[in-house]
Order: C-alpha cells, then structure tokens, then sequence
C-alpha cells in the first residue's frame, strides 16, 4: 500500500519553491533506506511504518507535491510501546487495536534453571537448552525470532523441534508462563488492520 502526503508550495519566487521542495524531500527521505513513522495528523499517537517512494519534481512557485510513501506492511500501529510485568512464573496481560501482535517477551531469572520455557495460552512458543543462571535475561522476540540471553544472541540454544514460533495473539488477555520463575516483562504496540 501508499500513503500520500499531499503538501501545498507557495513561494514569492521559483527558487525559493525549490528550496522548499529540497526541505520537503530532505525530511521525506530522512530514514534514509529504512522505515520510519509516519504519523497521521488526525490519529496523534499512531503511526504507520513507512519508507519513501517518490517526490516528484517542482515547475512554478506556486503548486501542489504529491509526497507518496511505500507502507510495506500497512498496519496502523501505537507510537508507544506497551508493557506489562509480573513476578513469579505467570502473568497475564490484555493486547489492543483490532490485530495481532507478536511482542517481546522476557525472564529474568530469580534462581539457577536448566533450561527455559514459555507458553501463552498454553502454547509453548519458545524453548532453550542448557543452564542458566540466577539474574540472567532472557528475551524471545516472537516476530523476529531472536534471542537474547544478556544481550547476547543465543539463537543456537532454541529448542525449535519443541515450540510454536510462529505464534501470534489476538487482540485481548493472555496469560504467560513461564517454566523457570522470575521477573517477568512483555513488550509490545497495539495495532489496527
């Protein structure tokens, strides 16, 4: 899909309109090839994820520019993030807007553990192997699939044979468990088809 941005130029001489054009394309393409927010005037607070596809060239100081953005996955989504925590080995937590979310989701160990598991909605969506020990962090990105243990990539520790990655939850309440106790964080945006 697109996103239009229709912008008005008026300017007292042809120069000073191209320089306007230059500032319009300069703040356009400011995420340079990456995807930015694009954040409608009239939903403050919600964004699409948007990347430039074209600006169109100017010929009189007076005139209209049709900015056009790519939406590559053209979800309305929260600015904010949304965040929940608990403590112990279960939480719940309620997703909002009108679709699914696939959010961050985090341990941070209490005490020595072999190994890891965590289901939502009795789902097991994410599995690793090995030790682990007390006060170390745990994270499952479930629309990237990485994984962190303390920041560091631990990709090669999931269990992939014992989980459902491709999980996402519909929008109201879950419940998060986890098989080792701890510090429990989920992270997410809501998000409108």
């Amino acid at each position: 899909d697109e996103a239009i941005i229709r912008v008005n130029i008026a300017a007292r001489t042809y120069d000073e309109a191209m320089e306007a054009r230059l500032k319009l394309a300069e703040w356009a393409a400011s995420s340079r090839n990456a995807t930015a927010e694009l954040e409608p005037t009239h939903l403050p607070g919600k964004a699409y994820a948007a990347i430039l596809k074209r600006i169109p060239a100017i010929e009189n100081r007076f005139t209209t520019v049709d900015v056009v953005f790519l939406l590559p996955r053209p979800v309305l989504h929260d600015i904010a993030e949304r965040r929940a925590a608990g403590s112990g080995t279960e939480m719940t937590f309620r997703v909002g807007g009108t679709a699914s979310a696939q959010p961050v989701a985090a341990v941070t160990l209490t005490s020595a553990a072999e190994g890891l598991r965590m289901t939502v909605d009795g789902i097991t969506f994410f599995a690793i192997g090995g030790s682990l020990g007390a006060g170390q962090k745990v994270e499952y990105n479930m629309r990237t699939g990485s994984t962190t243990i303390d920041g560091v990539h631990a990709e090669n520790r999931i269990l992939y044979a014992e989980i459902s990655p491709d999980i996402e939850l519909l929008p109201g309440e879950h419940t998060l468990i986890s098989s080792a106790a701890g510090s429990l964080q989920v992270r997410w945006h809501d998000e409108w088809l």
